[in-house]
């Protein structure tokens, strides 16, 4: 912290700074950490009304003195010895958590070009570096070997991504880990699928590839649905044409848009409470967005099976599927695996 050297072999901080480091403790918000005043809280006042990049995070340190100053060390001055004692410190301080995360990779936010080239190296990396050493984690090029597989005995890949700022980066960086080829779902790339659309290119990849793989492994007429930052129902036919769906908001899009709206709503957790009709703020707003998405998409498959004069296999994936699914009234299959599934059909047919 103070830049002399530490008598004490194996410590990394010296006695007098030890105790100027106070690890944030007691209430703190859910999304971003900050500490709290009172534990009937959920979220600070800046979260509840704004809408960030990231759903939950922790914090070990408030961002002041002397963390902040170490910080710009590391960042400006090349003391990288500083990241190395931060992600050793915030792998222990934050373990239990990491692991209720289940997380298998670390992935350090990337630094701009221009400020890679000035500082020399990223920061974030050498914290996440630090952090899975002790958390026996790897970084995004060695998460093959967590499986073991050799990299030799790859022979390409595949992507989906609703995201063109970020497609190219994937694809490119997947081609220097495995060395191979790495296609990408769009133009060009044999599907199976026909698409009845009134402009077939203009179907997003995630919704043709989670279609491929329900008509693979469901019967038709299906209604498959996904559940991320969108709701979409797509509907397959009897002959298993693709021919039309439905966007709807996602669940968390929705409560995000509302609390920052509404200057009496904050933020809350997507658990379902235990009766429809709520008796308190949070309550009423955890079951409208829980029982309210689930109503709807109730309401959606009558209204499609309807038009279609026909019942319909009803599947569903996405990372809020589970959180909304089981309240539904009709019976819905849950794949949280459709996705993966679809890119490795499509793979091979592009093989």
């Amino acid at each position: 912290m103070c830049g002399e050297i530490v008598a004490q072999r194996g410590r990394s901080i010296c006695k007098d700074c030890a105790p100027m480091l106070k690890p944030i403790k007691g209430v703190r918000c859910y999304r971003c950490s900050r500490p709290l005043l009172e534990e009937r809280q959920e979220f600070c006042y800046d979260c509840s009304r704004k809408k960030h990049v990231y759903q939950q995070g922790i914090a070990v340190f408030g961002y002041q003195s002397p963390v902040a100053q170490s910080l710009y060390q590391l960042k400006y001055h090349a003391r990288k010895e500083y990241g190395i004692f931060y992600g050793h410190y915030a792998a222990v301080y934050a373990k239990k958590q990491i692991q209720a995360w289940k997380i298998e990779v670390l992935i350090p936010v990337p630094l701009h070009p221009s400020r890679l080239a000035k500082r020399g190296y990223n920061q974030a990396e050498v914290i996440a570096r630090a952090m899975g050493e002790k958390l026996n984690a790897v970084s995004l090029k060695n998460v093959l070997e967590i499986y073991e597989i050799p990299v030799d005995q790859i022979e390409g890949g595949i992507i989906s991504s609703v995201v063109p700022q970020v497609t190219e980066l994937c694809r490119s960086a997947a081609e220097k880990v495995i060395k191979k080829p790495v296609k990408v779902v769009g133009p060009g790339v044999k599907t199976g699928l026909n698409i009845k659309l009134d402009d077939p290119a203009t179907a997003g990849s995630d919704l043709v590839v989670v279609a491929v793989a329900a008509l693979n492994e469901y019967t038709c007429p299906q209604i498959v649905i996904d559940m991320g930052t969108a709701t979409t129902m797509s509907v397959l036919d009897q002959k298993g044409c693709f021919i039309g769906g439905v966007i709807l908001p996602g669940l968390r899009t929705s409560l995000d848009a509302l609390v920052s709206n509404a200057a009496q709503l904050s933020q809350t957790s997507l658990a379902a409470p235990k009766k429809v009709i709520g008796k308190n703020t949070l309550d009423c707003l955890r079951g409208g967005m829980i029982y309210g998405n689930a109503a709807s998409i109730d309401g959606m498959i009558e209204r499609m099976e309807e038009e279609l004069g026909c019942k319909c296999t009803i599947v569903a994936t996405g990372g809020l599927a589970q959180a909304v699914i089981p309240h539904c009234r009709h019976n819905i299959i849950i794949d949280e695996d459709l996705l993966l599934k679809g890119l490795q059909i499509i793979y091979e047919k592009n093989r």
